[in-house]
């Protein structure tokens, strides 16, 4: 397995079942830190897949003097059931950087699409 890396970030996780040898060759067309490993054991418990999906988009940022705002957009195909956005901004306000590339904390989330 291979692990990508930029900024201290992990990018990438690519389970690719290959050989030793066949990782080595794809590690060496990826860019950035590179970590090779190996699972150890895989399992946990299935659970029935939810009829209706419950898709939440969010935007998570910090605001600068200026009008000034650096944010990303969060996307998660099936979350838990939030009883309100104060939920939300519990769990995401100081918790997630406020954009890809930095890692100062953000101090504002808006919904962007909840079901």
């Amino acid at each position: 397995m291979l692990k990508q890396i930029f900024n201290n970030k992990t990018v990438a996780t690519l389970d690719l079942g290959a050989t030793v040898a066949d990782e080595a060759v794809i590690s060496a067309l990826l860019e950035g830190q590179i970590d090779t490993y190996t699972s150890k054991s895989t399992g946990g418990v299935e659970i029935a897949y939810p009829v209706t999906p419950s898709p939440l988009v969010f935007t998570v940022g910090k605001k600068y003097p200026n009008k000034v705002y650096k944010s990303a957009t969060v996307r998660i195909s099936h979350a838990k059931a939030l009883q309100t956005s104060t939920d939300l901004l519990a769990v995401t306000v100081g918790a997630f950087d406020e954009n890809l590339v930095s890692s100062t904390k953000c101090d504002y989330c808006t919904t962007q699409y909840s079901k």
